[in-house]
């Protein structure tokens, strides 16, 4: 299945940008009731940020819900074309920040531990292709 490829931009209708296309799309994972990365990981997450442990991070993605995988791979690989584009100027940081927020928190998030987000969401995005 290969969705987000550049030929689809084509089928984005007049008028429709591509920013207003990835507010659609955080404006409704930020609504979920959980988090893509759901809550029972954040806190084994925000360990496993704190010691920068690559290993150990894939290691518990791929115990989250597979459908949850499913959907995340889909947005880490969009996300990866989109940080390598050179028409682009989002670098995997500036987008791990913007959508740290959206795929992983929890009720009880501390600015210490919203600060350890986007490394994870970044090491994902570089790397999505190790996580399976």
């Amino acid at each position: 299945m290969n969705i987000f490829s550049r030929d689809d931009c084509d089928k984005i209708p007049d008028g429709i940008t591509a920013y207003s296309v990835a507010v659609a799309l955080k404006t409704y994972f930020r609504n979920l009731s959980e988090p893509l990365l759901t809550t029972e990981f954040y806190w084994p997450l925000m360990n496993i940020s704190k010691q920068k442990n690559k290993e150990r991070l894939y290691s518990c993605i791929r115990t989250i819900p597979q459908i949850n995988i499913c959907f995340l791979l889909s947005i880490l690989k969009h996300l990866y074309n989109v940080s390598e584009c050179p028409e682009n100027i989002m670098s995997s940081y500036s987008l791990a920040v913007c959508w740290s927020p959206v795929l992983l928190w929890h009720d009880q998030t501390s600015i210490d531990q919203a600060v350890l987000v986007p490394w994870i969401i970044q090491t994902l995005i570089e790397n999505y292709h190790n996580i399976l």
